[in-house]
């Protein structure tokens, strides 16, 4: 349970997470948090956490604090706050900071003072329902100690989707001015640049505007563009949520660049282990698009994509080894409908790699994609990763190992969650790809109360579960709030979404589900994507 603290920074941490918190014009802000993801030495230890809510002008104005046990579970719900918070009102557009104290002494020090020996984010998930539909990721904006430079990516602009903006949370240490350089790109070759010329305050919750819907459909006939940028900042590891819409929906985080990647070493390029599985979801209301990108690493020359795309039942359906073509440091976007009959309602997943070219053995290491789900009110995205995903070099590193990811979910009278879960493999590996998982999904409600559901997966098999069959009256489990954590368990990488509906407006929200450690022999294993 949360109880109320003097409202002060803590001299001493080992992690803190920034969230924006949105209860303005009928907005609920929800933050989760999963026991065992702070500082690799605490992942088994119980956890002290302090959440600091900050006003506009950078004040602690409310604090609460709990101990989070390595294997619960931890809820801010503004719905539940708006009664508890002794009559104190807490600011409707502020920024939330949950640390993860460490055995220092807690007194408040000088903003001078702090410097945190981060090691790791919480790894918080956050979602914002509105009137007009629902949002949710993961928050990705956290404390860091020292200067940093990160190139911004994966940030995709449709003009016809309204007004952009980045939406950046500062930590302790203001921001230079100038911290933020972006470009929008064209794809007829247009560049659109802005330096950011103020600074931004400590504690502060900063909107960066991208365009006006007119100004984007000037640079390109109102197609698509491509936004990325370098951001120098004190003290904060940032992907800044990107909003492209007026309400909640559309709302995503943005990617950063890594301009140097290890080469591949000659196992990962023979069993070509490496792609991005994308869950497709094509029917009346829905349209799948992906996103694709090529910016990452250091391989400037431009690049050929295949796709395969399996039915639910793991059936290859269409194959183009030789897809699309990627301009390096531009934007390709698919509709996936278009590899399928016109008219086709479809479910099952999409796989993405680089083609093999002849006289190329050698090609790119990580592909880009951002997935995109268009619904008759508003996109949603989430990027996803390129990963070695079930290769049988992959299957013997972590023999012997249950994989763990996990994320919120929801099923009440206006939100509902259903889970894409896929045996993604490699293509072209002799005799073939054969992997079977077995998965466990466990749904734990705010009171510790667990419902458990067991799934087999064939190759390359996709399930869509909802979360209402995941046991017996779901809706009273999760009952009052209508949420709870599910973790899945694998001895395979499976690639997950999780796509929430918001039954009053239709609109749809997605984010894929985050990896969780797990403590074997010494050592954190991951699942593939994390």
């Amino acid at each position: 349970m949360w109880h109320p603290v003097e409202p002060v920074l803590p001299a001493s941490f080992e992690s803190a997470d920034l969230f924006w918190w949105r209860t303005g014009t009928g907005m609920r802000t929800v933050v989760s948090l999963l026991g065992g993801m702070a500082a690799p030495r605490l992942r088994a230890a119980d956890q002290r956490l302090r959440a600091v809510w900050f006003d506009a002008s950078g004040t602690p104005g409310f604090a609460l604090e709990t101990v989070l046990d390595h294997r619960g579970m931890a809820y801010l719900d503004s719905a539940a706050l708006s009664t508890s918070t002794g009559g104190l009102s807490l600011p409707e557009d502020a920024l939330l900071a949950v640390f993860a104290l460490s055995e220092a002494a807690r007194s408040a020090p000088a903003p001078e003072d702090l410097a945190p020996s981060v090691r790791a984010s919480l790894y918080g998930l956050v979602d914002w329902v509105g009137p007009g539909g629902s949002a949710t990721l993961h928050s990705d904006q956290a404390l860091r100690h020292g200067l940093r430079t990160r190139e911004l990516t994966e940030v995709v602009l449709v003009p016809e989707d309204g007004p952009a903006a980045l939406v950046f949370l500062n930590g302790a240490h203001p921001q230079p001015a100038k911290a933020f350089q972006l470009e929008l790109r064209a794809g007829n070759g247009a560049v659109k640049r802005h330096v950011v010329a103020g600074g931004f305050a400590p504690w502060s919750v900063n909107r960066i505007p991208l365009g006006s819907a007119a100004a984007l459909a000037a640079l390109d006939e109102g197609r698509p563009l491509l936004a990325t940028g370098r951001m120098t900042l004190d003290g904060m590891h940032a992907r800044p949520y990107v909003v492209q819409q007026e309400g909640v929906p559309g709302a995503y985080h943005a990617g950063d660049r890594y301009p140097q990647i290890p080469a591949r070493s000659w196992q990962e390029q023979v069993m070509r282990g490496c792609f991005n599985p994308v869950a497709v979801w094509q029917d009346a209301h829905i349209a799948t698009i992906a996103n694709l990108l090529h910016s990452q690493g250091a391989f400037e020359e431009d690049a050929w994509v295949g796709v395969r795309l399996f039915d639910e039942s793991g059936k290859l359906v269409r194959h183009e080894d030789r897809w699309v073509q990627l301009r390096r440091h531009q934007l390709v976007r698919r509709n996936l409908g278009d590899l399928l009959p016109p008219g086709s309602d479809f479910r099952g997943h999409a796989a993405f790699h680089f083609s093999e070219e002849s006289g190329t053995p050698l090609y790119p290491p990580l592909l880009q994609v951002l997935a995109e789900y268009r619904s008759d009110l508003a996109p949603t995205r989430t990027m996803l990763w390129s990963d070695d995903w079930n290769s049988p070099l992959r299957q013997h590193q972590v023999a012997g190992v249950s994989l763990r990811s996990f994320f919120r979910v929801w099923w009440s009278g206006a939100l509902r969650t259903t889970i894409s879960i896929s045996t993604a493999g490699p293509a072209g590996a002799s005799p073939g790809y054969q992997t079977h998982a077995d998965s466990c999904l466990v749904l734990t409600n705010l009171d510790g109360e667990e419902l458990v559901h067991r799934a087999s997966l064939g190759p390359h098999e996709s399930h869509f579960l909802e979360v209402g069959q995941l046991g017996e009256d779901v809706e009273a489990h999760l009952a009052p709030r209508g949420y709870g954590m599910v973790v899945v368990e694998s001895p395979c990488d499976l690639a997950m979404l999780q796509f929430t509906r918001h039954e009053p407006s239709g609109s749809l929200a997605v984010e894929h589900l985050m990896a969780a450690p797990t403590l074997s022999g010494g050592q954190a294993f991951w699942p593939a994507g994390g």
